[in-house]
């Protein structure tokens, strides 16, 4: 298996697809990984609110807080191209189907630190690396920026196969915050990982 890379230098955007070799000599191209455009938000809305409603345990905000929204946060920043709010998302026959972004704090002692968040692939999709290459995605895209150093996120400590991913790139622990969420079926404890340039 291997993740090729299409694009500029620096912090330009780049297509990232994923080949899987089969043993009888096929071979089968994967995901089309790249920074969403303003004609995905849409789409990137309904995959969003997918994630809230079929994995509520993996996030802060609830399905019924978001979809009663005219419009999503990261729906804005995809359609104006925030260069500090910078979604990736995964396509699979032009579908997408797996999503996570990184967000850069723009407070002057903080501007050197990047955060990712909303990290998502459909169940059908799952196994198959896409997870891991949108990681790869956002954590090249961010680390291509020189002022970013560090890049940080966030899991539910109940989340194994997440956390074995985030580890096998170099992420480590730094904390882990006991009782974080609580939910109508009890609570959450949250990890805290982190990952330097």
């Amino acid at each position: 298996m291997t993740l090729s890379r299409t694009g500029g230098g620096g912090n330009s955007d780049c297509i990232y697809t994923k080949t899987m070799h089969r043993p009888v000599g096929q071979t089968l191209i994967m995901p089309i990984v790249r920074r969403l455009l303003p004609e995905d938000a849409l789409a990137y809305r309904h995959l969003r609110l997918e994630a809230l409603q079929l994995e509520p345990s993996s996030y802060g905000t609830t399905y019924q807080e978001e979809v009663v929204k005219d419009k999503l946060a990261f729906e804005t920043y995809i359609e104006r191209q925030d260069s500090t709010q910078r979604m990736f998302g995964a396509f699979v026959d032009d579908e997408l189907v797996g999503i996570t972004c990184w967000v850069q704090d723009t407070r002057t002692r903080l501007a050197h630190r990047g955060k990712v968040g909303q990290v998502y692939v459909r169940a059908s999709q799952r196994g198959k690396g896409i997870g891991r290459a949108l990681m790869q995605a956002v954590i090249d895209d961010a680390f291509a920026d020189p002022a970013i150093e560090a890049l940080s996120l966030e899991v539910v400590n109940s989340n194994p196969s997440a956390i074995r991913l985030y580890e096998s790139m170099g992420f480590k622990t730094y904390g882990v915050f006991e009782r974080y969420f609580k939910t109508e079926d009890g609570y959450l404890d949250q990890r805290f990982m982190v990952v330097y340039n």
